[in-house]
């Protein structure tokens, strides 16, 4: 109607020849030169009005470029036409620089390119152009063009192209010790920005199995599992939507399958991995596929079927290395069966192998350590020293060498080996946070250097280690009862907001706040909200123990340790809390499960009628019930008895180990009942705590009176 009104208006012309256009993407095949040619014919007749548009000459050459028409000589002309009209015309010159590199004229192309970029630079699409082109050329500098192009603007051809990259450079592992690796990959947080930027593609194109493939193993090595196999089962759905078989298709829906599976496992599906594997080596097995059938089969429990797959793997290996990792393999599988001769035999072959290769060290150190066979690790150091220098070793090796020789009773050389390590690689995070985990295993009195390792480690780890060396930071911050221990909380936090989803980090901020509490109580400064926080806090991590213990984590025996400390401060928690209904409701369900927990037990006991404290004490004395019982008599029993229980706690807490936490405890509850007796004992009896303090060589007690004696001669 508007043509027949206005037939002499160019603009109407070109509308309707881009309609035309814009219909051969959703009409059938057949029709689709048919309606390419109206949109060919009507874009001629607005050039024929209006020759000096360069919009119409742009828009009549892309319609002539198009694989409907495919006609390059014209959509040549039309560009330049265009050009001519307009030479500011940046759209024109990246069509005509894509028209040259569609037909292979490279150098033209990136002239093109090159004016389009000095008329415009943040003209996202000259810059893909020349992205294309160094692809072409096999430039990695193409990767740094596709980067440049995501921070320009987001477009499909920007997002996929460096995916594509990223996904390519950490497939080749030779690049990775170069400079140009630390840089790309490292510095520019390269995998980050491809998961970005795939997760924009793949929801405009939801139908590319590549896309989705490469989105999961991006998402992997972020190891963001859980999104990466949401992502393959979009991609495995497309799969069978084509109807592929997967056990014969080659390229990339076996590389889809083979990545499904692997997730799988990661993922603790290993039946489900297991079945699918056995799927994909119906037909002709490869390497990678009888590895990870063997891991899977080893982890779902069946043993016999996993020993049979690496077996096959190892026919089927190609390399030497490959092949001492595989017997590595082998040498765990039979261990599970208790085949110790044969683990031994399958280790020592893997280091005949290849003598070099890391996990058959660890493998080997680590079942020398487990069948306590002093020569043999002392063989198998000496083997890691000679084979593999110390700048190059992973620190997990390095940590196992130490506690290596910590069982062989050489403590020195254990520290040692950790500190040359860190004077050797100062910028492994890791390090600083396993000397930090060593110091507070084994020297109580070094929690000040603990804290000073943990801390360089939570400023120079990365994502990964950061949450192992925040827990190491708030434990060596502990045991400060002071003002500093503000610190651990805030550590704490930190700790919970970084990792939600980890026990661990909770169960720090749990540990904090009791500690709090505990310092809040020694000041006469109670924090009733900071107690209701902790009741709280227990009470969930109990819940969410009890979940996972539901759902059946591998975990099991470290959750119910777990469990049981957890019910310890929830009890405590509430004791403090004075919510004492509930505290005796809690434990009485508690001590039926946990019968030989002396905390709980002890708890339990306070709330009894018949004061059974006593009897348990005679039945299973420790330093928990001696505290226990000292707290009720300083809440109001004779305080003869009370000196009488210190001294018997004072014995038992010595005979069961200091460390940094127990010292805060007792400094504590020497305070609380110096306190006590001047509050409600005679001088008589102060004088009697002194004797005792002397006796027992109680520094916090003896310091408490001579500050006494010292503010009264003033």
């Amino acid at each position: 109607m508007a043509l027949k009104l206005r037939p002499e208006m160019s603009s109407l012309w070109h509308d309707l020849g881009v309609n035309y256009f814009t219909q051969t993407k959703v009409v059938e095949k057949v029709m689709s030169k048919s309606v390419a040619m109206k949109s060919l014919q009507a874009l001629r007749k607005a050039v024929t009005l209006d020759p000096s548009c360069h919009q119409h000459w742009t828009a009549l050459g892309v319609v002539a470029a198009s694989k409907e028409l495919s006609d390059p000589g014209l959509a040549q002309h039309c560009f330049i036409r265009s050009i001519e009209a307009e030479s500011n015309n940046v759209v024109a010159w990246t069509n005509l620089g894509t028209l040259y590199l569609v037909n292979n004229h490279v150098k033209l192309a990136h002239e093109a390119f090159k004016v389009a970029q000095s008329l415009e630079p943040s003209y996202q699409y000259s810059w893909i152009g020349q992205a294309f082109i160094a692809e072409t050329v096999a430039d990695r500098e193409a990767m740094d063009l596709f980067r440049h192009t995501t921070e320009l603007a987001s477009s499909l051809e920007s997002c996929i192209g460096y995916g594509h990259w990223v996904c390519k450079t950490l497939q080749n592992p030779s690049s990775m010790s170069t400079k140009w690796y630390q840089y790309a990959i490292d510095h520019l947080n390269a995998v980050t920005a491809a998961v970005d930027a795939m997760s924009k593609y793949t929801d405009c194109v939801s139908d590319n199995l590549v896309a989705w493939n490469m989105y999961a193993i991006l998402l992997e090595r972020k190891n963001l599992i859980r999104p990466a196999l949401c992502a393959l089962e979009k991609a495995m759905k497309l799969l069978e939507a084509t109807g592929d078989d997967k056990s014969k298709g080659g390229g990339t829906s076996l590389a889809v399958c083979e990545n499904y599976a692997r997730l799988l496992c990661k993922n603790g599906k290993y039946e489900e991995a297991a079945k699918l594997y056995r799927t994909l080596g119906s037909e002709k097995k490869s390497f990678d596929v009888a590895c990870g059938f063997g891991l899977a089969s080893l982890k779902a429990g069946q043993v016999d079927a996993s020993i049979h797959e690496y077996k096959e793997a190892l026919g089927l290996s190609s390399n030497l290395t490959d092949r001492a990792l595989v017997r590595v393999a082998l040498g765990m599988a039979a261990f599970l069966t208790r085949d110790f001769n044969e683990a031994k035999t399958q280790f020592f072959q893997s280091l005949k192998d290849s003598p070099s290769t890391i996990d058959a060290l660890k493998s080997l150190l680590g079942f020398a350590f487990l069948q306590r066979d002093r020569d043999l690790l002392l063989a198998v150091l000496q083997t890691l020293r000679k084979n593999v220098p110390a700048t190059e070793r992973p620190s997990d090796i390095v940590v196992l060498t130490a506690y290596v020789q910590l069982a062989l009773r050489d403590v020195r050389g254990s520290m040692m080996e950790l500190v040359k390590n860190i004077h050797l690689r100062p910028h492994l995070s890791d390090t600083w946070t396993q000397l930090s985990k060593f110091i507070l295993l084994s020297r109580s009195d070094r929690h000040e250097i603990a804290d000073h390792c943990s801390r360089v480690s939570a400023i120079a780890g990365d994502a990964s280690h950061k949450l192992d060396a925040l827990l190491c930071f708030g434990l060596a911050s502990m045991p400060r009862l002071s003002s500093v221990n503000q610190e651990a909380f805030r550590i704490a936090q930190k700790a919970v907001h970084l990792r939600p989803d980890v026990l661990s980090s909770w169960s720090l901020l749990l540990s904090v706040a009791h500690l709090k509490n505990v310092s809040c109580i020694l000041e006469e400064k109670p924090n009733s909200e900071l107690l209701s926080f902790t009741c709280a806090l227990a009470e969930r991590i109990l819940s969410q123990i009890e979940t996972e213990l539901r759902l059946g984590q591998t975990n099991k025996t470290s959750l119910q340790m777990l469990r049981k400390w957890s019910s310890r401060q929830f009890a405590l928690s509430l004791f403090l809390a004075n919510r004492l209904e509930s505290a005796a409701k809690f434990l009485e369900q508690a001590a039926w499960f946990y019968d030989d927990d002396p905390v709980i037990c002890g708890l339990s006991s306070t709330f009894a009628k018949d004061g059974s404290l006593g009897n348990l004490m005679k039945d299973k004395p420790s330093s928990h019930l001696y505290q226990i019982q000292l707290s009720q008599l300083m809440c109001g029993g004779p305080l003869s008895k009370a000196r009488s229980c210190y001294r018997l706690w004072l014995k038992e807490f010595r005979l069961s180990g200091v460390t940094p936490m127990s010292q805060a405890v007792r400094s504590f509850v020497s305070k609380s009942l110096f306190q006590t007796h001047v509050q409600n004992g005679s001088e008589k009896e102060l004088q009697e705590l002194l004797a005792l303090a002397k006796e027992c060589k109680d520094e916090d007690v003896l310091q408490l009176f001579e500050g006494r004696q010292n503010s009264g001669s003033t």
